[in-house]
């Protein structure tokens, strides 16, 4: 449930004699009460629009102090109706008006409303930043303190840090105590009902049931609006105890209270878990029929999400689950009954969620990022070099800062109101449009992972086919540990061939003879090295699925535009890499390394103080591969540009994108960071400060690129954290999110030699053929080197990704 600050607003005066000669106190406490009282009916729409009129009043009448209060309930109605945007952008200018005349309470308690809001959209990062800030703020005899501290306890939960959390709730309910009877208990029910929330997801169910039942026993006794809320915790809890006859009862009521006094509760959770309890008594028709119900509603929620990426990742964990629900259903009616629409819905609804946050992405870039004030842009500066310092110390205080600035630029981007892709079925991924895509050769071949089955869907130009897999669980280990094998040059073809047969083992001859496999993944198959799949052994050796088929991958369905064979070069490529990673660099000593700010951005450049002391090894070999790679594409009738050395500067490089290159292709070091989530930076190199000068993600899928193709060779460039439904997000992601056609990266740290394989790659690439083309053979190149590269550990972990 959504923690909110209710205020009260009445209008004030400064004397008797203003209120007889003014009547406009009067009417702004009508249009108060009135509202006030719609709002505790849940009837939100008619409230705000009440709330609204009394700030107009307010504001005329000179009353800041009530207009802010009266603002920030138009935020709440607005919030409570799932208008997540309109409601996050009310809060901000609220906040800033409050700070404005000092009023220190009640900016404390916009700042708790933003945390719950984000927290309702999943983007735990933001909620805690915002909370920090609130307990920054607010006064020591606030009435809000005890709430915050409630928040703070359930921000600090969904995080995983539960002994702060336990601490919290604690004082939380210490705070209560002071408060009066009425607001006490509604504190102390939210307290009980969130630390019992928390149980539950630790799995003790025992002490989850007495704090959740605490919760429901103050509701009851004082008669509280939240009763929906116990119901729905309550039987989510015996779901989770194997006892869905009771949790069935319980979401009926929960779904009976939210229809008499509608909340913050999205009805597409109530539908969902009344899904799961149907599921799990047997009752097959009705479950898929609150999946596809809860489907409907969540496609509406969707379109509310805030413009910011954090709050689209941060949604699609609970998402996934409920479209990986309604596609078992579908599946296991399909598989009863033989329906082929079944098999198509399974496949559309599959594949709308896997495309839904990327296709956001590449449809609001450019409109948006037009409407973001020259402020964001030395925000994101900020937000840079803290990742920087992260990269160099990892401290509480530098996570506290990065924190913060994250936080402050997802606000701006909130704010920004950027253009949403169009929800629903108009961005599922149609089976017929996929098919008049693909070509003679293509197949298409669509996974998801899930338990007790996982599901596979075949798609050529004439063929459209479903097929039931292993669990995902088993699925998932057996590719890590193969990955594993393949990495570490030990023999794998056995198990490459149980893992070639579990994926791939059901397929139809038709498909077997074709010739490009489109594939779009799930989960951690994104981790395996596909190309070096057992298909088979011949002369007492494997035969590799790269010597069978070209492989690509697709970051969804409807994201694939169809394969553009014959239109790689002459275009320009450009060459970034063998940068200044240290100091001892003779190179940096003699060159002159201008810093002129990134005019891709406005201001980029801006940056806080340098936080030298993340150095690393020269790549001696990234020179010779990019000067071997520009020289076969100059003798393909190409331009190519080198910047490497002094030159290896982001100015350079933002001069080089807007000349818009075919290629770009990174020689560079990469970065793990672990915070706030898993993803890679590139290492560009040093700057004249000694500072580190990262490329991050976040920079990357801001900046405006229409290159075809985007190489990051090296140092497991592909690999980051594999987010439910979203597909790869790493730099890979961030690349195809700034427009790349097409992406090449590594699953692991490839060596450092002279580009043979890269050369081998442009050949065929600037000869017409497709990226997933030209890697095919220059895989087959290394494979049947007879050197060292003949390994399946070095040619394997390179795949390509992109809309071809």
């Amino acid at each position: 449930m959504a923690l909110l600050f209710w205020v009260c607003a009445a209008a004030s005066c400064s004397s008797p004699k203003n209120i007889s000669r003014d009547p406009a106190p009067d009417r702004i406490n009508q249009l108060r009460r009135q509202a006030s009282s719609l709002a505790a009916q849940m009837q939100y729409h008619q409230a705000a629009e009440l709330f609204e009129a009394a700030y107009r009043e307010a504001r005329r009448a000179g009353d800041a102090r009530t207009a802010i209060r009266l603002l920030m309930n138009v935020g709440n109605c607005r919030f409570a109706s799932f208008r997540y945007l309109d409601a996050i952008q009310i809060y901000t200018e609220a906040r800033r008006q409050a700070l404005q005349i000092g009023d220190a309470g009640v900016a404390a308690a916009l700042s708790g409303n933003i945390s719950s809001l984000y927290l309702q959209l999943g983007d735990t990062g933001s909620a805690a930043a915002a909370l920090e800030e609130a307990l920054e703020t607010v006064p020591a005899d606030s009435p809000y303190r005890a709430k915050l501290y409630l928040q703070g306890a359930v921000v600090r939960a969904r995080r995983g840090e539960n002994a702060a959390a336990a601490e919290l709730f604690g004082r939380a309910l210490d705070e209560s105590e002071d408060a009066e009877a009425g607001q006490a208990a509604a504190t102390k029910a939210e307290a009980w009902e969130q630390l019992g929330y928390m149980l539950l997801g630790q799995g003790r169910y025992e002490e989850a049931e007495r704090a959740l039942t605490e919760a429901f026993r103050l509701r009851r006794l004082f008669r509280l609006p939240e009763l929906q809320y116990s119901y729905y915790t309550l039987g989510v809890l015996r779901l989770r105890q194997g006892r869905p006859a009771e949790a069935l009862r319980f979401f009926d009521e929960a779904l009976a209270q939210t229809e008499r006094t509608p909340g913050a509760l999205p009805r597409w959770r109530l539908w969902f878990q009344r899904g799961l309890a149907l599921e799990a008594l047997g009752r097959s028709s009705e479950a898929r029929a609150e999946f596809e119900a809860a489907l409907e509603a969540a496609r509406r929620w969707r379109l509310e999400l805030l413009p910011t990426d954090s709050a689209r990742i941060g949604a699609e964990g609970e998402l996934h689950d409920l479209h990986t629900a309604y596609v078992r259903a579908l599946a296991r009616e399909y598989f009863r009954t033989k329906r082929a629409d079944l098999a198509v819905r399974a496949f559309e609804t599959a594949e709308e969620n896997r495309a839904a946050s990327l296709r956001a992405l590449l449809n609001s870039a450019a409109d948006w990022q037009r409407r973001l004030p020259p402020s964001y842009w030395e925000q994101l500066a900020q937000v840079r070099q803290l990742e920087t310092a992260l990269a160099c110390r990892d401290t509480d205080e530098v996570r506290r800062r990065l924190a913060g600035a994250l936080y402050r630029l997802t606000e701006m981007e909130a704010a920004s109101g950027g253009d949403l892709a169009p929800g629903g079925r108009a961005a599922a991924s149609d089976v017929r449009a996929v098919q008049r895509r693909l070509g003679p050769q293509d197949a298409l071949l669509s996974f998801q992972l899930g338990q007790p089955h996982s599901y596979l869907w075949i798609l050529t130009r004439d063929l459209f086919e479903m097929r039931r897999l292993g669990p995902g669980q088993d699925l998932e280990e057996r590719g890590r540990r193969f990955a594993e094998a393949v990495r570490a040059a030990q023999p794998a073809g056995e198990l490459g061939a149980s893992v070639y047969a579990s994926l791939f083992g059901s397929l139809p001859r038709e498909v077997e003879r074709k010739s490009r496999w489109i594939l779009t993944l799930d989960g951690k198959l994104y981790d395996v090295p596909l190309a070096a799949l057992v298909t088979g052994f011949a002369s007492g050796g494997p035969v590799y699925l790269v010597e069978r088929h070209v492989i690509s991958l697709a970051p969804a369905a409807s994201l694939f535009e169809g394969v553009r064979s014959g239109q790689g070069g002459p275009g320009r490529f450009v060459g970034f890499g063998d940068g200044i990673y240290n100091r001892a660099d003779p190179r940096g000593r003699n060159g002159r390394r201008h810093e002129f700010g990134w005019s891709l951005w406005p201001r980029l450049a801006a940056a806080t103080a340098p936080e030298p002391g993340l150095e690393l090894p020269r790549l001696v070999g990234s020179r010779r591969e990019l000067e071997n790679c520009a020289r076969v594409w100059r003798a393909g009738g190409g331009e190519a540009v080198l910047l490497d050395g002094a030159g290896a500067t982001r100015e350079a490089l933002a001069d080089q994108l807007r000349r818009v290159p075919e290629v770009l292709h990174l020689a560079t070091h990469t970065i793990e960071s672990r915070y706030p989530h898993q993803r890679a930076h590139l290492f560009l190199g040093l700057r004249p400060s000694g500072e580190a000068d990262l490329l991050t993600p976040g920079e990357i899928g801001r900046m405006g690129l229409h290159a075809r193709l985007v190489v990051l060779s090296g140092c497991g460039s592909g690999r980051a954290a594999v987010f439910p439904s979203t597909g790869l997000m790493g730099l890979a992601r961030a690349w195809l999110s700034a427009g790349a056609g097409a992406v090449l990266a590594t699953l692991w740290p490839t060596p450092d030699e002279t580009g043979e394989f890269f050369a081998a790659f442009y050949r065929r690439f600037q000869s017409g053929s497709s990226p997933g083309e030209a890697l095919r053979e220059a895989q087959l190149a290394a494979l049947h080197s007879g050197t060292w590269r003949a390994r399946p550990g070095y040619w394997a972990a390179y795949f390509v990704v992109g809309k071809e």
